[in-house]
């Protein structure tokens, strides 16, 4: 068995629980999926955010799955992504541990 980085077996329940208060509840993200070294989420379409992350007039917020979900829309493939943080090149937990991020994608 592959050892994971969590603590604990918690439910999708319980970790988006955990959000309570933060700027991700704020922004309703949700996480969607947790895996042995990895949370998957997604935010949401609502009256209050109602745009798609990649279609807003304000400010470009959203996870790198967003991202692959457009580019696959797009018919784009990915053929490199990492996050950067104050320079470094973050490809462990991007989502998390990186402020940007940085696709090299072609037409599909």
């Amino acid at each position: 068995m592959m050892p994971s980085i969590f603590k604990s077996n918690a439910t999708l329940a319980q970790v988006n629980g955990w959000g309570a208060g933060t700027l991700g509840e704020n922004l309703g993200i949700e996480i969607t999926e947790i895996g042995l070294d990895f949370l998957r989420g997604r935010m949401p379409v609502t009256r209050a955010l109602p745009y798609q992350w990649y279609d807003t007039p304000n400010i470009r917020v959203g996870t790198l799955q967003d991202f692959e979900a457009l580019a696959v829309k797009n018919q784009l493939e990915i053929l490199d992504q990492f996050g950067l943080q104050d320079g470094r090149e973050v490809r462990f937990w991007p989502n998390a541990l990186a402020s940007r991020a940085v696709f090299k994608f072609q037409r599909g």
